[in-house]
Formats: C-alpha cells, structure tokens, sequence
C-alpha cells in the first residue's frame, strides 16, 4: 500500500535500473524521481487491471479480504454511488435485488466481512447460492470459482476423516471472523439431489473445532439428500 503509488513505481523501475547496470555507466547515481508533466503523447508503458472475471476467483479461493474490499467498493462504484464503505448498506442490498434475493435483515459495514456488524441472513446466502449454482445473470463466474471441498482454495484442507466422503461433493465459501464461523454453498448428495445450504456456527465459546462441525453437519446433508426433513 502506498499514498504515492506513482513515485513508488517511480522508485523501484529505478531501483531495478540501478541493480541491471551492476558497473553504474548507465545510470547516473544522482538521478531521482520526482512528479512532472509528461513533454510527449509517447506512452512508455501502461498497467491495466484484470477483469472482474478473473479476480473473483482470486478472491474467493484463498478468501481475499482485501480483494473482496475493492469489488465491494466498484459495486457501489458502478451503482451509482460514492463507493465508500457507508454507501455498501445500500450498494450490496440493492445487487443481490437484481437477482432475486430479499434484502431484508441484512447489514452490511464493509465489503470484506472482517466487520461484526455485518449481518446476512442464512436464508439469503441459500437463495443466493442457488442462483450462483444455477448460474443465473453471469453468475456462473462465481460459481467456476468457489472452492470444492477437499480439492481446492480454503476447502482444499477441510473435510478429513468420516466427512471425506464428500469430498469433490460440496462447493462453498468459507467465512470466519472471531465470533463465528460459517459455510455456504450447494453440494450433490449422495443420492444424486442438488441442495443448497448455509451453516452458521455463531455466539460466545466458539472455536475453530466449529470448521469440523461444519464439515460434519455438511456431510449429514450430504448423506440424507432426498430425505432431508424438517425433524
């Protein structure tokens, strides 16, 4: 991070010239950076972001917060709004309309999920991954994405002993924060049903043996499938 990121690639395309030109004949050790006015239309070189397509699977497999900060921020960007992190209470309820999923109860203070004034119910999460699993409004990115459990991303290490059965099965975002710990995605039981999930593990005592339980609780939807019941 820097509050001058054009003198700090200044400084390193120098640095790097200066460690190139070993004997010092090139690069006279006087020479410094210093913020100016380009004296020609002749672009010496240009850095372009990568898409927004390509960046959310960086964000998603490793659980990029800072990442998951700025998309929160173009969110609000391309809505129309200032982008600041106030402007996502309205920014992020006002997207997931565009896809079908109900605002109410959520609260939102940032764009990474590091806040614990974030709010968002179980019940949005499910319904908004049953549009990402069906890949509905371009959501497939989103979905190419996710982690699948014992394979890939923050899920790569989870799902271990009785519960590897359902590895390769279960396709999810983890979350963590100190109060709690939560997983939510879409799997394929064991007897062939698509389901839908989402799992909180929230409140005083919890822990990190709350991923297990997790896992464990995933692995019960799994095996039941088609006979999940309200019991």
């Amino acid at each position: 991070r820097s509050t001058d990121p054009i003198g700090r690639a200044g400084a390193a395309f120098l640095d790097a010239l200066r460690a190139a030109d070993t004997d010092g004949t090139v690069v006279d050790p006087g020479v410094s950076t210093s913020l100016g006015q380009a004296v020609g239309q002749t672009a010496l070189a240009e850095v372009t972001s990568q898409p927004v397509r390509v960046l959310i699977p960086q964000l998603l497999l490793p659980s990029d917060n800072t990442l998951s900060e700025m998309l929160a921020r173009i969110v609000s960007k391309e809505s129309g709004m200032n982008g600041s992190a106030s402007s996502l209470q309205q920014a992020i309820p006002s997207a997931l309309g565009h896809y079908g999923v109900s605002p109410t109860g959520i609260a939102i203070r940032d764009g990474s999920g590091l806040s614990d004034l974030n709010a968002v119910p179980a019940a949005t999460m499910t319904a908004f991954m049953r549009q990402v699993r069906d890949g509905e409004a371009d959501l497939a990115v989103v979905r190419d994405g996710l982690p699948v459990a014992g394979r890939s991303g923050t899920l790569a290490g989870r799902f271990t002993g009785d519960n590897a059965v359902a590895r390769g099965s279960v396709v999810a975002k983890t979350g963590w924060i100190d109060s709690s710990y939560s997983l939510s995605g879409f799997l394929t039981a064991a007897d062939g049903t698509p389901l839908t999930f989402t799992f909180y593990a929230y409140g005083p005592g919890i822990a990190g043996d709350a991923r297990a339980a997790l896992d464990t609780l995933t692995t019960a939807a799994f095996h039941c499938g088609d006979n999940l019941s309200n019991n």
